[in-house]
């Protein structure tokens, strides 16, 4: 049995592989930005892209009653305002929570996008087979972010860092 943080672990790196590899953008990286985003992904400072990984209902309602840096349903995303805010926002869940979601989306009249996570391994390199998109996002602003972009440069890039110690035992 797989754990749920496992699980979610699972799921961003197939995310990430999807965003790298399926859709070509150069910068792909996890717990990014001044808000720790699930992946965050750019093609340059002009599109940035946040996906939040959630592996059960519970745990995307949950995240509608935060009250702490974003409100998913107000302000900040909407707006487009504040420095660290992406270009577009998607949730990712199990392809099994993918119309529950969706339809949370649509009822409440959200810019969010859905993605739908699949289970098991890929039949081919490109891993198109982990991922697809049921919903496509509003376009939250199209101002660049410049400090969103740099934060997630050097978070990917302490991500090769880290791995590369761990591999060698430095």
């Amino acid at each position: 049995m797989v754990s749920s943080k496992e699980n979610t672990e699972r799921m961003k790196t197939k995310v990430l592989a999807y965003w790298r590899y399926k859709k070509h953008f150069p910068y792909v990286s996890t717990e990014s930005g001044p808000y720790n985003a699930d992946v965050l992904v750019a093609k340059d400072e002009s599109l940035i892209i946040e996906i939040e990984i959630k592996n059960s209902w519970q745990d995307f309602l949950h995240d509608f009653k935060k009250k702490i840096y974003r409100n998913y349903k107000h302000d900040i995303y909407q707006k487009g305002v504040g420095e660290f805010s992406p270009h577009e926002f998607y949730f990712a869940v199990p392809k099994c929570l993918v119309n529950k979601v969706s339809d949370y989306i649509k009822d409440n009249q959200l810019p969010y996008g859905v993605i739908g996570v699949l289970k098991g391994k890929p039949r081919s390199f490109d891993k198109k087979e982990w991922i697809r998109v049921f919903l496509k996002p509003k376009k939250l602003h199209s101002i660049p972010r410049p400090r969103l972009y740099r934060s997630l440069c050097l978070r990917e890039s302490s991500e090769v860092v880290t791995l590369r110690q761990k591999i060698h035992n430095l």
